[in-house]
């Protein structure tokens, strides 16, 4: 950071020795796996260097995630447990996924996936990325937060149908005054929703 650089996992560990590598279980510490983006020039070359994936997004159209700035993810922890990035791949890559719709933040994690699926040979689905939805004070909404849940809308009084209407105008485009919610799902369209944040207090 202090190099005004972005802050990348520098693989040191694809340096060590095997001598290294024996001082480090001596001294019982238990490696975590990596999956090592196609970022550098080959097996010698470590440094991460710009690398682009592109696709065609299904609300904002072309996307392109440089893989110069991002850090190899961790696959699985030293316990032995796997993270979300990996399980979600191969879940997905399995149960044989074609589209996939989440907000703007996970913008960065699709190219990282992108990669993962290039690397175990399946074949990407067709994703999309919409507005993400934050509080009044700028955060994401989080029941660990003490955010409403949607059982709490409902204790509270709001009624479906006014929820539905509020949650399909987010990010979108068009109006929707004097549009009977039974028929919202007839004029939603992902080129008409917008990927910018977006503010609001319920």
């Amino acid at each position: 950071m202090a190099r005004r650089l972005p802050p990348i996992h520098e693989r040191a560990a694809l340096q060590m020795s095997q001598e290294d590598r024996a001082a480090f279980e001596a001294d019982e510490r238990v490696a975590h796996w990596r999956f090592r983006l196609p970022n550098s020039g080959g097996a010698v070359e470590l440094t991460p260097q710009p690398g682009h994936v592109e696709w065609n997004d299904m609300v904002g159209g072309r996307v392109t995630v440089d893989f110069g700035s991002l850090s190899d993810p961790v696959l699985n922890r030293a316990d032995g447990s796997y993270l979300h990035t990996f399980c979600c791949v191969v879940d997905g890559a399995d149960l044989g996924i074609t589209r996939i719709l989440r907000s703007e933040d996970h913008v960065t994690n699709t190219g990282v996936q992108d990669a993962l699926l290039n690397a175990i040979g399946a074949e990407a689905p067709e994703f999309g990325h919409h507005s993400l939805l934050v509080g009044a004070d700028g955060k994401v909404p989080s029941k660990r937060l003490g955010d409403r849940s949607i059982a709490k809308l409902r204790e509270v009084g709001l009624e479906p149908w006014r929820w539905r209407a509020t949650a399909h105008s987010l990010g979108h485009r068009m109006r929707l005054n004097r549009i009977a919610v039974c028929s919202l799902w007839r004029r939603c369209s992902l080129q008409r929703r917008s990927r910018w944040c977006l503010r609001g207090s319920i």
